[in-house]
């Protein structure tokens, strides 16, 4: 029992809850730096530290490159020792690619996410939130390489689950992405149509 870097874990879950960002990134600080300390280096519970650090630090604080590091040092023990672990290996890898997006590394972010998809539709299932979530990924970063024929279709994937997860702001800008896209195939047609279904959720929200 390594009750002092779970109390780290848990004052830092509970601080980021509180919207305490400075005093969250401290506590996950702590938890690293007790974790490299006293577990293997390809200990989970390392990683899972690391983790946090770096999901604190994309959305919390919005530096990528240190997100980018803490996050990529998370993938690589989890990569060594996943067992028991794919949930967390699946939030690794969408939190590295949201990461890679923002640094506009689309390249990078796709096959991360391609790996994602398939660990959160078997953990969670094939229309759950997470899969919605990744989906909607998938298509703004093909979107920005300007693979708009298969960003087409995961964005597509995503506003089929949003909608009947009734998550209409979701829906409303996967909706938005998907008019784009087939505006850029020059399939005007079915732009029109797909704005036209968002403008009518609108005043749903």
């Amino acid at each position: 029992m390594n009750s002092q870097w779970e109390n780290h874990m848990e004052q830092g879950r509970q601080l980021w809850s509180d919207n305490k960002i400075a005093n969250a990134y401290e506590a996950f600080a702590k938890a690293v730096s007790y974790a490299k300390a006293n577990f293997s280096s390809d200990d989970p519970r390392l990683a899972e530290s690391l983790w946090e650090q770096g999901r604190v630090e994309i959305y919390g604080q919005g530096t990528v490159i240190s997100a980018k590091e803490h996050l990529g040092q998370a993938l690589a023990i989890l990569e060594k020792n996943s067992s028991g672990n794919e949930k967390l290996l699946a939030i690794v890898l969408y939190d590295l690619s949201e990461t890679l997006s923002r640094a506009g590394e689309a390249d990078k972010a796709v096959p991360l996410l391609e790996r994602a998809l398939p660990l959160y539709t078997k953990i969670d299932g094939a229309e759950s939130v997470s899969v919605a979530n990744t989906f909607y990924s998938l298509g703004i970063n093909l979107g920005a390489k300007r693979n708009f024929a298969k960003a087409e279709k995961c964005m597509d994937k995503a506003a089929q689950i949003f909608e009947k997860k009734k998550m209409n702001v979701d829906l409303i800008q996967a909706l938005d992405n998907l008019a784009q896209m087939y505006q850029f195939q020059g399939k005007q047609k079915e732009a029109e149509l797909v704005e036209k279904k968002a403008r009518k959720i609108e005043p749903t929200l």
